[in-house]
């Protein structure tokens, strides 16, 4: 069937097409991120999927929506295997990634269960959430994260998080390197990351490091 573009209330949506291929292009950019799929498709990878644009709604969006947080884990699930199949499609074999971990600030209104004020430089005085984020500096996709209270995230937390970081781990990758804020130094962390054998860098302005700075690289320069 083909597509058509018809203007409702002054927005542009989708007419008939086919949902496999709307499917197929919207689990793609879920996971590994529009600008990876612009940068793949530039590459050659990938040429079964058709560049589309996604609807503007559509019933599948609505869908994803009313999930609850407990069908987070099962899409993160999905996205690491996606993410195996597309990596062996472009032929991306990294056996050491760096994962980026950071908080960032989600402002709410009224009264909503886990809102707490804190720091949030946009909209100061407001309640918010603080959900904790994870990139994987390689690809620039998101690995996974979690929404949380809008709290400072505290070690056991982080401890907790950084456990479950290797059953999302594409197969080709034998070493792993951590890096967060200071908000992210902990024990239970450092515990965490030693036992799980990952390696990591915590930065924090009143830590000294023990080597020279000079040597630091960035990761996609190497």
């Amino acid at each position: 069937m083909r597509g058509s573009i018809s203007r409702q209330s002054g927005c542009r949506r989708w007419g008939t097409t086919t949902w496999s291929t709307h499917l197929v292009a919207f689990i793609y950019r879920v996971h590994a991120g529009l600008a990876f799929c612009v940068s793949s498709i530039r590459r050659g990878g990938l040429r079964y999927i058709q560049s589309v644009k996604l609807p503007y709604v559509t019933t599948y969006w609505r869908y994803v929506d009313s999930l609850g947080i407990n069908q987070g884990m099962s899409l993160l699930m999905v996205m690491s295997a996606l993410r195996e199949r597309v990596w062996q499609l472009c032929g991306l074999r990294y056996a050491m990634i760096h994962i980026n971990i950071d908080t960032t600030v989600e402002t709410i209104y009224g009264c909503q269960q886990g809102g707490r004020k804190g720091h949030n430089p946009k909209n100061r005085g407001k309640k918010g959430f603080r959900p904790v984020l994870c990139f994987i500096e390689e690809t620039r996709e998101y690995f996974m994260g979690k929404l949380r209270r809008g709290e400072t995230i505290g070690g056991e937390e982080v401890a907790a998080l950084i456990r479950v970081f290797k059953k999302y781990l594409p197969g080709c990758v034998k070493k792993v390197i951590l890096r967060g804020d200071g908000e992210f130094i902990s024990w239970e962390a450092v515990k965490a990351a030693r036992e799980e054998g990952f390696h990591f860098i915590f930065g924090n302005k009143v830590c000294a490091p023990p080597f020279a700075s000079a040597g630091w690289y960035k990761a996609r320069k190497e």
